[in-house]
């Protein structure tokens, strides 16, 4: 730390910043690296704010070119972090990198704030800043809380009482809505009260049910809607979470009739609930706003799926559980991958080899939807959101396919996880394309008519009422223009194809009807 602070200000440390050494070290910083840049720029945060006796314009200044000159490093960076499944050790090294560097800017800007709190010395010609800089402060803890989101862990409540400061501060001088430009030429106007709110509404959004690069697109759309989010002193249909400012906890949804203290403030969603409904058609018609700015990386069905998920909890009332959950201790037995459930469904390997392969689970409560349930140990990294599980209790005979929707970690570290039942017993069946399988025979046969037999799993060995069955595939398998031919226990099925209900990396969820018995 103290070779930064002497890079910053001189062979003295507690001389006034060299500005001009400033630019000149961070001109040096390898620019092809961004690990090392944001590193680098991180390291030097911190000594800035170790340091004593700094005129805080000079302060600000310096901060403010640290952080011009990070952000090209930290969009390549969070693009790499979301850009493909990395091995744990590479996804705690950058997840550790960007999070440290987001806390000390946070950090470094929340001094420069609290030195208008603390002293007039050097205030002066900067009271015209203040706007920006509680702005940018708040924008910056934003952030940080949404590092820490995507580790589905506890957000640090140091984070939710920084906030309440930062935005306590900005009120009580009458700065809090003041429209400002937080970054000319890179971002649009913005005030304290909007990124505050961004924070918050982001953070009562469910994310523990999103994949990190959901919770990429639920960031965007948050940030696209914060102008018609309210706040106020008073609770109201429109505003049904709350915050308190002089805490450490994070906001909540108000409970009737609860009663409440502290230094609140009620927030929810405003008008933005209508403006979504109006998003989500948009989008589902092709029609997606440019000033979403989502650009070409994320998928349409991608994008309503958090759509939707997000006007779940925006909703004046929160969505109810389609099933009743009751406490009950189950031990469950766990499987993951596609390859690993459909050869144990198979019955391929022996007894002990499928014991072996299964983790073991707690359930703490069970529906008949799912259960949730805890980890305190897990196998890998292959844990998340959207994940393919086999289930089985230790009264069943038969394994169930279950998806995980929601992930958390606790503050002992252990891992909960809400898993949604799709079959309580599915079966391993063979799919096979009709037309490919047709083209293969007139062709003479071949290795075409291995190509057009295809593993899935059947979720109901009965098909509903509609006369449809649940099948899953594996990812990118589903073809909404062939017609297959199903066998499954020795019997064989003419399906059509409905629709793809889901689809997730290691699977796809498609829809069939059954049209007849073939044998």
């Amino acid at each position: 730390m103290l070779k930064w602070i002497r890079k910053l200000s001189g062979a003295d440390y507690r001389a006034v910043i060299d500005l001009k050494q400033t630019r000149k070290l961070i001109a040096e910083l390898p620019a092809e690296n961004s690990f090392k840049c944001l590193e680098e720029l991180g390291y030097a945060l911190e000594s800035l704010r170790d340091s004593e006796g700094a005129e805080l314009a000079a302060t600000l200044e310096t901060i403010d070119l640290i952080d011009h000159a990070a952000k090209p490093h930290y969009g390549k960076l969070s693009q790499e972090y979301h850009a493909s499944r990395l091995h744990k050790y590479q996804e705690n090294l950058l997840w550790t990198t960007i999070f440290q560097f987001c806390k000390q800017l946070g950090g470094a800007y929340l001094d420069c704030t609290e030195a208008f709190n603390t002293t007039e010395r050097n205030q002066a010609g900067l009271e015209s800043r203040l706007p920006v800089i509680a702005t940018r402060t708040t924008a910056a803890l934003a952030v940080q809380l949404k590092w820490g989101l995507l580790r589905y862990g506890p957000v640090d409540g140091q984070i939710w009482a920084d906030l309440g400061k930062v935005y306590a501060f900005a009120e009580a001088r009458a700065i809090h809505r003041t429209e400002n430009s937080m970054y000319p030429a890179l971002y649009g106007a913005s005030s304290v009260c909007r990124e505050f709110l961004k924070a918050l509404m982001l953070a009562v959004s469910s994310t523990d049910k999103l994949l990190p690069i959901q919770l990429e697109i639920a960031e965007r759309v948050v940030s696209h809607f914060s102008g018609w989010f309210a706040i106020e002193l008073s609770p109201s249909p429109s505003t049904p979470y709350y915050f308190d400012l002089n805490g450490s906890a994070p906001p909540t949804r108000r409970l009737q009739d609860a009663e409440l203290d502290g230094n609140l403030r009620f927030f929810g969603p405003g008008k933005s609930s209508r403006e979504l409904d109006n998003l989500i058609h948009s989008v589902r018609i092709g029609q997606t706003p440019d000033e979403l700015n989502l650009g070409p990386a994320y998928t349409q069905r991608a994008v309503i799926a958090v759509l939707r998920h997000l006007a779940q909890f925006w909703a004046t009332k929160p969505p109810a559980r389609k099933a009743e959950r009751r406490n009950s201790m189950n031990r469950l037995a766990v499987l993951h991958g596609y390859e690993r459930i459909f050869n144990t469904l198979c019955g391929r390997g022996e007894d002990g080899a499928e014991k072996d392969s299964a983790e073991s689970w707690i359930a703490q409560n069970i529906s008949a939807g799912g259960y949730g349930a805890v980890i305190e140990h897990i196998k890998g990294d292959w844990l998340r959101v959207g994940g393919l599980v086999g289930i089985k209790t230790e009264t069943e005979r038969e394994w169930g396919i279950g998806i995980i929707r929601r992930l958390s970690r606790d503050s002992q570290h252990q891992r909960h996880v809400g898993i949604e039942v799709l079959s309580r017993s599915a079966q391993p069946a063979q799919l096979f394309d009709i037309q490919a399988a047709t083209e293969c025979a007139l062709d003479g046969g071949g290795g075409g008519k291995k190509d057009a037999e295809m593993p899935c799993m059947l979720l109901s060995f009965e098909p509903a009422d509609s006369g449809e069955v649940n099948v899953l595939l594996q990812p990118g398998c589903f073809n909404a223009e062939q017609s297959y031919e199903l066998r499954v226990r020795e019997q064989s099925f003419l399906l059509a194809p409905e629709k793809l209900v889901e689809e997730g990396e290691e699977y796809d969820l498609g829809q069939f009807r059954l049209m007849q018995r073939l044998a």
